[in-house]
């Protein structure tokens, strides 16, 4: 265990939200469904997570060791607060938009299995629309990677032919 002498600039996390996600990535969860990562600082959507486990304090040190963590004691993480401020900055989603509503989620799925593409995206409802995004469920990092989707799709699947490429602006 780690002694603790919280500074004035630390944020103090309780050790209960701090997580490991889909068995790959150190996060904390800051409620809200706001769920960051520690290690790159990206938020991930509350339907990309399909599991999350406690930390150890194995894990804990080697956070500490490779300075995504300042400390930690019985109840509580440290992190750095410039290194949290600093990480915040805008990063861009970008999704493929089908232009369907709701009601034709299954069918937009059963369009994809055909096409053996299903396993390679993940369709999801936006507000009343079908939408597809990565594999892993959150979206493409690039328009090249989008596009490139896009363009598989449309030639696998000429019923989403009028699929457009859209995006969200996040905070990471």
């Amino acid at each position: 265990m780690m002694l603790s002498n919280p500074q004035f600039s630390d944020i103090q996390v309780p050790r209960d939200r701090i997580f490991v996600l889909n068995g790959q990535d150190f996060v904390v969860d800051w409620g809200e469904d706001r769920v960051e990562s520690l290690i790159s600082s990206r938020y991930y959507p509350v339907d990309a997570i399909k599991s999350r486990h406690k930390i150890t304090l194995y894990e804990l040190d080697q956070l500490v060791n490779g300075g995504y963590v300042l400390r930690y004691d019985d109840d509580y993480v440290y992190l750095d607060v410039n290194r949290t401020a600093n990480a915040i900055e805008q990063q861009r989603q970008y999704y493929l938009h089908t232009r369907y509503t709701k009601p034709h989620l299954d069918e937009i799925i059963e369009w994809l299995r055909a096409a053996n593409l299903y396993e390679s995206y993940a369709v999801r409802t936006l507000e009343n629309f079908v939408i597809i995004r990565g594999k892993n469920g959150l979206g493409f990092r690039s328009l090249e990677d989008v596009e490139a989707a896009r363009q598989l799709v449309l030639s696998a699947v000429p019923q989403l032919s009028q699929t457009v490429i859209a995006f969200v602006d996040v905070f990471a």
